[in-house]
């Protein structure tokens, strides 16, 4: 997972705080644990799906700081 504000954000910094994440994808639900990622190889590694994936403009245009993402193992 990429935050669109990077370590900025409310949402990373509260995973800090407490990993319990809970995901909900057409009606189950199930808990995880999140695990930060700071490594500047892993995390670029990410910005490059998310751009293969959704485009280098909307991931430039939406993602103003690209220093942290979150592994949520399934």
């Amino acid at each position: 997972m990429l935050r669109v504000q990077g370590s900025d954000t409310n949402w990373y910094n509260n995973l800090l705080v407490d990993p319990t994440l809970k995901i909900s994808v057409n009606g189950a639900k199930i808990a995880a644990k999140g695990k930060p990622m700071t490594d500047s190889s892993r995390v670029d590694d990410i910005v490059r799906k998310f751009k293969s994936n959704y485009g280098e403009g909307d991931v430039k245009k939406y993602y103003t700081k690209l220093d942290v993402a979150v592994e949520v193992p399934l």
